[in-house]
């Protein structure tokens, strides 16, 4: 478990190893080439700000925000690019058909070609077939194919052109399920334009096909069962491990209040009086602080109490401290249990020797465990400290890195 030493070392590392990031960056984060020129962004890449520093006559400084456009393209850059826009529509026009001439499903059709440096405009010959994005609107073919007209209208920065050609488009062949459907749909149809008649009579046979129509059962019953067989399934884990930590808690307040029962034991017995008269004046004073809502129930003296009845309804006292260890279950009642059974069986005169020094060890237990329970509070808040560490880091790298972007391009 890492101590506060080692984590503030952590800590430390991190923010100097961030410090040295970002004074990196912004060591090569220099967008000036020689002789105070700036480099211009590629055709696409759009503009970009950068803040420079302006010193005049050698003294006044003045920071100024610098808009750095495009690179312009020559003439013979443009048609080069209009050329090879023509070649890719060429090359990709058709998509997934075979050719022009056999266009059955849909084309591609783009507004910008050679990343985005080419604009294109589409227009087609006959928009009752071929929408604008594309697709073939077969359902309005009066033949089994015709022939469309495309124009582009392509367009780089200054420069233009207009590329035309033509490509024929087909009946796409449907599919004999596809044409049983169809049939079915428009019976279906048919039948619900009959008059007079408050139910749609579904059909019966079709193209010698004997059709029965039954309910869509849903799946919801039978989620629900899987689910109810889950949640059975799980119930006796879940009850396991809830028994689990109930009885963890538990034994984590006996040990925390053990060391308070013991030492009333001995200071009791070293003022003279019997074990039982002792342990009946710790359960009286505890019934009594209850009566009066000055403490809460505490488990160890709810056991003592227990014990206590034991013996006055005629239990024998070795018995009752014997099961009194055996009902609190941890190592450190039983082996009170067994001081207690051996001072009534033997006569133990060092009974509140036993008991003082068991006190000590007990109370320092205590201690360690006080320290433990803070030791793990303290890495439990570790996690948010460093959420919190990463969230300045992120605020600190985030601009330096998009300054160092920008002044890239």
């Amino acid at each position: 478990m890492p101590s506060q030493r080692q984590k503030m070392i952590v800590a430390i590392v991190v923010v100097f190893t961030v410090s040295v990031f970002v004074w990196y960056t912004e060591k090569t984060d220099s967008v000036l080439v020689e002789k105070g020129q700036l480099h211009r962004p590629e055709i696409g890449e759009g503009e970009y700000e950068t803040e420079l520093v302006l010193e005049i006559d050698g003294t006044e400084e003045t920071e100024l925000v610098i808009i750095v456009p495009e690179r312009y393209l020559t003439k013979d850059e443009e048609k080069s690019y209009l050329n090879a826009a023509v070649e890719e529509i060429e090359a990709e026009f058709a998509g997934e058909n075979v050719s022009l001439q056999e266009i059955r499903d849909s084309v591609v059709v783009r507004t910008g070609y050679q990343d985005g440096k080419v604009q294109a405009e589409w227009e087609f010959s006959n928009h009752r077939i071929i929408a604008d994005d594309g697709a073939v609107i077969e359902n309005v073919m009066e033949e089994d194919c015709e022939e469309v007209g495309a124009k582009v209208f392509l367009t780089c920065e200054d420069s233009s052109m207009i590329y035309e050609f033509y490509f024929t488009v087909l009946k796409r062949e449907k599919s004999k399920q596809e044409i049983f459907y169809e049939e079915l749909n428009q019976l279906i149809s048919e039948n619900g334009k009959e008059e007079g008649t408050e139910l749609l009579r579904l059909p019966t046979n079709l193209e010698g096909h004997t059709l029965v129509w039954k309910n869509k059962e849903s799946d919801l019953p039978i989620q629900v069962f899987l689910l109810g067989i889950v949640i059975v399934m799980l119930l006796p884990a879940v009850e396991k491990e809830r028994q689990k930590e109930a009885k963890g808690r538990r034994e984590e307040q006996l040990i925390r209040e053990y060391p308070e029962m013991v030492n009333k034991l001995t200071l009791l017995l070293g003022a003279g009086l019997t074990l039982q008269n002792a342990w009946k004046q710790i359960t009286s004073k505890y019934e009594e602080t209850l009566r009066n809502r000055q403490r809460q129930k505490s488990i160890v003296y709810e056991e003592m109490l227990v014990t206590q009845r034991e013996i006055e309804s005629g239990k024998g006292e070795a018995k009752a401290y014997e099961a009194f260890g055996e009902r609190c279950g941890v190592q450190k009642y039983r082996k009170l249990s067994n001081y207690l059974v051996q001072n009534l069986k033997k006569g133990n005169r060092t009974l509140c020797e036993l008991l003082e020094h068991e006190t000590e060890e007990a109370f320092t237990e205590r201690k360690n465990l006080a320290r433990q329970y803070g030791e793990e509070v303290g890495t439990k808040l570790l996690l948010p400290m460093l959420l919190m560490l990463g969230i300045v880091i992120f605020v600190i790298m985030v601009p330096a890195v998009i300054s160092f972007q920008t002044g890239t391009n």
